[in-house]
């Protein structure tokens, strides 16, 4: 969310452009009108445009409110968590458009 073309996207809505904590989930890409899933929303959404429904459906099965305090737990603590993002093998063009800088 920090590159340029995800700058604009967050200015021209009116969004926080640093010192955020969510991933925001675009089906559509930045392709015409689109409504923007946020948080834990953003993530089972996420799993099923991969190809991980039921996981999706376990996610949901959680009250909304616990596994968003949930992710922004994991979101305050991810590098210690996870480490520092290190950049993994090249993305596959076709989904070159749909990840934002």
């Amino acid at each position: 969310m920090q590159g340029p073309t995800a700058q604009t996207w967050l200015r021209e809505r009116g969004q926080p452009t640093a010192d955020f904590q969510s991933l925001i989930f675009l089906p559509d890409g930045l392709r015409g009108t689109c409504t923007d899933l946020r948080k834990t929303e953003g993530v089972i959404a996420a799993l099923h445009a991969i190809g991980h429904p039921r996981l999706a459906r376990c996610v949901q099965l959680v009250p909304r409110k616990l596994r968003d305090l949930g992710y922004r737990l994991v979101a305050r603590t991810r590098r210690r968590i996870f480490g520092a993002w290190k950049m993994g093998r090249p993305l596959p063009r076709a989904w070159a458009e749909r990840v934002l800088d």
